[in-house]
């Protein structure tokens, strides 16, 4: 066996490139996956307000059917937001009213069963 007088410390270097090579890719997964959490949680927050958004126009359009039950406006605004309505007359005295908004990329949509004379709302369904 061969002792060696002159060590220069080449196992500790290369100790310390391997675990600085373990942590810096530990770093980088933990790091992506935090920036995927954040858009996702913004992605959220946006859905959450076009949700809120479609449900004001809801509340606008069943107003205006209870004051005007022949209301068949194509738009409905509230404050700056304008929704897409379509309201279909199945047979006499009622009223399918199909709600949608969309918000870059994301869509919501409510579909309302009613009767009119007085409004009375038989079925609301949420669609995405």
């Amino acid at each position: 066996m061969r002792n060696l007088e002159q060590q220069k410390g080449a196992v500790l270097f290369f100790l310390v490139l391997v675990l600085g090579a373990a942590s810096l890719s530990i770093f980088i997964v933990l790091a992506r996956a935090n920036l995927t959490g954040i858009i996702d949680v913004d992605e959220q927050e946006r859905a959450i307000a076009v949700r809120s958004d479609v449900f004001g126009c809801m509340d606008e359009v069943l107003i205006q059917l209870q004051a005007d039950s022949s209301f068949s406006e194509t738009t409905v605004t509230t404050d700056s937001i304008t929704c897409n309505v379509d309201i279909q007359t199945p047979q006499a005295g009622e009223r399918d009213v199909f709600i949608d908004l969309t918000a870059g990329n994301i869509t919501r949509s409510v579909r309302i069963d009613l009767t009119v004379d007085p409004v009375v709302v038989t079925q609301v369904k949420e669609t995405f």
